[in-house]
């Protein structure tokens, strides 16, 4: 594909602002999905691949470890851009502090020497700092102290913000090796997901709130109407 077809895909999309100020992104899913139409056969495979690998709920953290290791692994075997393969490693680094977060929660002991639990460039170095709030990686995870208070209070939903937040940060500070190329574009997927997925959680939250004040509300006439009667 040509750098000017990149340019024409890159200009026709839609600024990317912070999410925690937006309540929806300034473009849908469907239409992003038409926009990659524009991409050749190859890079769209290559999108929905690393969409699989990049996407915000795509890696739960009850799936197999070893199947995910393993379709790691083949992305970053298979695509050639380092960039790319830089900012797929930091995910799975985040997903794996995050596993071992919830494990040390439940109770679990630190994982033993040998057993395939996780990804990346930490793993032995969480195994050595188990009982460190942090895993003595604050210097380095800036978002890991909130993440990990909130989670022992058992916020979730402000270890869901905190952690957005903290990977948001990153993917923005991000610069692609080529600005106009394949790499901005899955850049701009990578952030535009964690948008929808924070906007999402809004507006889970703004239902909950409301299913609450609608039954509130409704207990408190039934209340009224029974004192009345």
């Amino acid at each position: 594909m040509s750098n000017q077809q990149y340019i024409e895909l890159l200009c026709s999309l839609p600024h990317l602002a912070d999410p925690f100020r937006l309540s929806r992104p300034g473009i849908t899913r469907v239409q992003l999905q038409k926009r990659m139409n524009m991409l050749d056969f190859t890079d769209q495979h290559w999108v929905r691949k690393l969409t699989e690998a990049f996407s915000w709920g795509g890696m739960s953290l009850q799936a197999d470890e070893q199947k995910i290791i393993a379709k790691a692994n083949h992305f970053l075997a298979g695509i050639p851009h380092e960039d790319i393969r830089q900012w797929l490693r930091w995910r799975m680094d985040t997903r794996t502090i995050v596993a071992a977060l919830r494990r040390r929660r439940q109770g679990e002991d630190a994982p033993a020497a040998g057993v395939n639990w996780g990804y990346g460039s930490y793993v032995r170095h969480i195994r050595q700092h188990w009982s460190n709030p942090t895993f003595n990686l604050e210097h380095r995870f800036h978002w890991l102290p909130t993440v990990a208070d909130e989670l022992a209070k058992g916020e979730s939903f402000a270890v869901e913000k905190a952690l957005l937040s903290g990977v948001w940060h990153y993917y923005n500070s991000q610069h692609p090796s080529t600005p106009f190329g394949f790499s901005a574009v899955v850049l701009y997927v990578i952030k535009w997901d964690l948008v929808d997925r924070w906007c999402q959680n809004n507006a889970d939250r703004a239902r909950v709130n409301f299913d609450k004040l609608v039954n509130t509300t409704l207990a408190q006439s039934l209340k009224t109407l029974k004192d009345m009667a």
